[in-house]
């Protein structure tokens, strides 16, 4: 499974370029507050606290005054080439089309898959899940990542808990 990054669309040097220190020339930077395409369900807010946060700091370090707007996902470009605010935050993975375009920051927050295992276990990567039962949630797409390891055994769940339950009663 491909992991989706969550990416600045202007890399901090054009947003310094481009805006003024002084609070009447405030950036505008666009953000989804639906993170779309990613499906956060009920976290799409604590996603957006995060960047909030991370934002404000780079513009007290950077002494920039920065604005969100708001804007649906598929208006995100658009507004960005039309100069209606200099930067956009935005779950959009920097395809090659998109590149020639824009510049894209450094990941700010890792998301993805990951391997949930015992303390004690010796499991460490993918490469080890030969003859293992993994659990995978239902409707992700975490199984398209377990189809290169042969010999592993794919029990769904509904939800998150419904798998760390089902793991901690296979301990105890």
């Amino acid at each position: 499974m491909k992991i989706f990054l969550f990416r600045l669309s202007c890399v901090l040097l054009s947003l310094l370029c481009s805006c003024g220190d002084s609070p009447s020339q405030a950036c505008k930077v666009g953000l989804d507050p639906n993170w779309y395409p990613l499906q956060f369900g009920n976290r799409n807010n604590n996603v957006t606290a995060f960047s909030t946060e991370l934002l404000g700091t780079i513009g007290q370090m950077e002494k920039i005054a920065f604005t969100r707007v708001s804007v649906n996902w598929d208006d995100l470009l658009q507004g960005l080439q039309n100069d209606e605010y200099k930067a956009i935050l935005s779950s959009m993975p920097p395809y090659l089309f998109n590149q020639k375009l824009f510049s894209f920051s450094s990941i700010y927050l890792h998301l993805g898959p990951v391997l949930v295992v015992r303390a004690s276990s010796t499991i460490d990567s993918i490469d080890t899940l030969e003859g293992k039962e993994i659990a995978v949630i239902t409707g992700s797409s975490s199984d398209l990542l377990l189809e290169k390891s042969s010999g592993v055994l794919i029990r769904y769940y509904d939800s998150d808990a419904q798998a760390l339950n089902a793991l901690n009663n296979e301990i105890s």
